[in-house]
């Protein structure tokens, strides 16, 4: 994509004369490396949302667990950061698979 930008960037220069028609060209290049970096945004943000939810979900299920008093706060702090450890990796193991739905969606555009 870059490459692509500077190349295009570069005959911009030699297809126009006035400033004005070469900012807008070299503007007109950089739309496929905006638009990559806005996908990988979006779909990092996505990711990062579903890791926070998960982590909402193990924080609520230990709360309601501490409010019936059965264990300990060191029992409820162990099983709590084993909940939110296990999400974690969960979601480290999508990462193969965010990478190949950002390179489709970059492809496609």
């Amino acid at each position: 994509l870059q490459k692509g930008f500077y190349k295009c960037a570069a005959n911009c220069f030699d297809t126009f004369k006035t400033v004005t028609n070469i900012q807008a060209c070299i503007e007109d290049c950089s739309i496929p490396a905006q638009t990559a970096q806005n996908v990988i945004r979006s779909e990092v943000a996505r990711f990062q949302e579903r890791i926070n939810k998960s982590i909402i979900h193990c924080k609520e299920k230990f709360e309601e667990e501490r409010d019936s008093h059965r264990n300990t706060e060191n029992q409820i702090a162990e099983k709590a950061q084993h909940c939110i450890e296990s999400a974690v990796r969960e979601h480290i193991i999508r990462i193969p698979s965010l990478t190949a739905t950002i390179k489709s969606q970059i492809a496609k555009k």
